[in-house]
C-alpha cells in the first residue's frame, strides 16, 4: 500500500515491484527476485531525554511485537509507512487508536 511500507518490511524496489505484479515484460517467467537485503545499524546513544524516552518506547514496542504473528507485526508496518508517506495522517490514526481504546 505504500513505498515507506515496503522500506520498513525490508523490500527492495523489484521486490515490491514484483510484488505488484510489475515485473519488466523482457523478463523471464522463471526470473528470481533478488534476496531482501535488510540493513541494520545501531543508532548510537540517546543524548536528550527526549532523545532517550524514544528509545525507551521503541525498544519496547519492538520486545511486544517479537510476540506477535508476521501478518499482524506488517499491519502494524502499515500503519506507520502510510503515516509516513502522508504526516497528515499521524494525528488521524492517533486519534483513531486512542478512541478504539
Amino acid at each position: 500500500n505504500s513505498p515507506k511500507t515496503a522500506e520498513l518490511l525490508g523490500l527492495s524496489a523489484e521486490e515490491l515491484k514484483g510484488a505488484l505484479g510489475m515485473l519488466d515484460d523482457t523478463e523471464e517467467e522463471s526470473a528470481q527476485l533478488p534476496e531482501t537485503n535488510v540493513e541494520i545499524t545501531d543508532i548510537g546513544t540517546a543524548n536528550t531525554p527526549e532523545d532517550r524516552k524514544k528509545a525507551e518506547i521503541i525498544k519496547k514496542l519492538s520486545d511486544a511485537l517479537m510476540t506477535w504473528e508476521l501478518q499482524d507485526v506488517a499491519k502494524i508496518a502499515n500503519i506507520v509507512g502510510l503515516c509516513l508517506d502522508k504526516a497528515e495522517l499521524i494525528n488521524k490514526t492517533l486519534l483513531f487508536l486512542n478512541q478504539a481504546v
